[in-house]
């Protein structure tokens, strides 16, 4: 019997390395070696759908992207409320893991000043994580709201099904290009870097940075981008189809995996 699927949102951040016209980058976060999935492997911030990111206070705090907006392009996701609660767990998973917060004035009363935000978010976000802290409820107090227009959706990776641990996993893009400090939690994430998608790929195949298959093919699709701005205008409007990869087993324990696009899918 396969094990049942959790919902999850990741995003990908990325920048133009030394500015505009520089090669894209984007950032990429180790997770901590004990955890319990993808252990020591290198992924882009993100983490499972929560009942608050899509609650009424949530969707009240996105204006510029509506629930409707958000399940046009994720029909199989439940209800619109859901569909946009994806992005919102992008952007707090984000915040949590990597302390990257994309937000914008809400209007409703002044934004707290950077250093008073930076003394406070660490605090924050491990409030956050045990579940004892609202996010959106967090920002509100800030005057800010998170950013949601600004993401783009563009994969859709599900774990294969003989794995014990699997997830349903909605991938988005951002420009990342503004002076973020990037703090890992030192929880669940113990490093991060901004490596270009070649890079990235080449330092996996000399088994230098441990990948997950949907992270490696993630980075090939933005290895066809010659900027940021470039792979959020192109991948905005891509059409995007679930991939879920089947696993073949092979006679020295490992597995293959098979992808729907190849031609023995269907098959096994």
């Amino acid at each position: 019997m396969s094990v049942r699927s959790r919902e999850a949102a990741t995003l990908v951040l990325m920048r133009d390395r030394g500015g505009v016209g520089g090669t894209p980058e984007v950032l990429m976060a180790q997770r901590h070696p004990r955890d319990a999935f993808a252990a020591g492997a290198f992924v882009f911030p993100g983490g499972v759908l929560e009942e608050t990111d899509h609650a009424p206070a949530a969707v009240a705090a996105s204006p510029e992207l509506s629930p409707r907006q958000a399940h046009e392009s994720m029909e199989s996701v439940k209800s619109p409320e859901r569909a946009l609660g994806f992005y919102i767990a992008a952007i707090r998973e984000t915040f949590e893991e990597v302390g990257v917060l994309l937000t914008k004035p809400n209007g409703e009363g002044p934004r707290q000043n950077e250093p008073e935000e930076a003394g406070q978010s660490k605090a924050a976000r491990d409030a956050m994580r045990r579940g004892e802290l609202s996010f959106v409820e967090w920002l509100s107090g800030r005057g800010l709201r998170p950013a949601t227009e600004d993401l783009v959706y563009f994969a859709h990776w599900i774990t294969p099904e003989a794995r014990p641990k699997r997830f349903d996993t909605r991938f988005f893009l951002a420009d990342g290009s503004a002076n973020h400090a990037i703090a890992p939690d030192q929880a669940e994430i113990v490093e991060c870097r901004w490596i270009t998608p070649r890079e990235a790929i080449v330092a996996h195949r000399a088994e230098k940075m441990r990948m997950v298959g949907a992270t490696v093919k993630n980075l090939e699709l933005l290895t066809l981008f010659g900027s940021t701005q470039q792979a959020l205008r192109e991948l905005r409007n891509r059409e995007v189809r679930p991939v879920m990869p089947k696993l073949v087993p092979l006679d020295n324990g490992s597995f293959r995996a098979v992808m729907p696009w190849d031609a023995d899918y269907d098959s096994v």
